[in-house]
């Protein structure tokens, strides 16, 4: 399997060079680019990227000015992946935990030639550790809501862990309107509305470590964003 893989990093200095290294370290065969997507931070993330990218050529930074919101991050990142057949995996810079989440997810795409594969939180076998209350609560109303409306099965569609075949992006990618983490219910609600053959695993979320820096994600700033969705 080649991957395009799309990271989307605000602020994330303490985490980018272990993510791209530990990816590296277990991908590299598979990865024909690791998109790492600046999305206008204001620590030295710009500086880790540059160099990054002179000790390995897979290494594609995008360094965005104005505008921030992950869904802006994550569409400018989709636009730069390889033109050649495969997957795009995306994922969030924190999750250096989620290896071998990773590679169940590859696994799983190779077994079943799925179009797309969800990591999936809530599903048997997946894990939460250190998830806020209230964030859970607002997650699982989204879904009964969305899964009552749209008819769906999938239990987790708002997690930016997602393994979709690059022909699903092309068709999704002029759809994804949400500007900042909305854009995850986007990437997990159209492929199933286009009628793709979508599937979960379940994968591990764990709470950062006080040296991996602070979330930008707040349920009361993004909330109006999965409305709208």
């Amino acid at each position: 399997m080649k991957l395009s893989i799309v990271i989307p990093a605000r602020n994330e200095e303490a985490n980018i060079e272990n993510m791209a290294s530990l990816l590296l370290k277990n991908f590299s065969r598979q990865i024909e680019r690791l998109i790492i997507v600046n999305d206008c931070s204001t620590d030295s993330s710009n500086e880790i990227l540059e160099t990054l990218k002179k000790t390995n050529k897979k290494i594609f930074p995008i360094h965005r000015r104005t505008n921030p919101g992950v869904g802006n991050a994550l569409k400018a990142g989709y636009e730069a992946v390889s033109k050649k057949p495969g997957y795009v995996l995306s994922l969030d810079c924190d999750f250096t935990k989620n290896i071998k989440d990773i590679k169940k997810m590859i696994k799983l795409a190779s077994k079943t030639d799925a179009d797309v594969v969800l990591g999936s939180r809530y599903m048997k076998g997946g894990k939460l550790l250190g998830y806020p209350t209230f964030k859970k609560i607002a997650n699982r109303c989204f879904h009964v809501l969305a899964r009552v409306l749209l008819g769906f099965r999938q239990v987790d569609v708002t997690n930016n862990f997602k393994l979709m075949k690059k022909e699903v992006l092309k068709d999704i990618l002029p759809m994804l309107s949400g500007k900042g983490f909305s854009v995850n219910a986007e990437t997990g609600i159209y492929p199933i509305l286009l009628g793709y053959d979508v599937i979960e695993s379940p994968v591990s979320w764990i709470s950062r470590s006080e040296d991996m820096g602070k979330s930008s994600f707040k349920v009361i700033n993004a909330g109006p964003g999965y409305i709208d969705i």
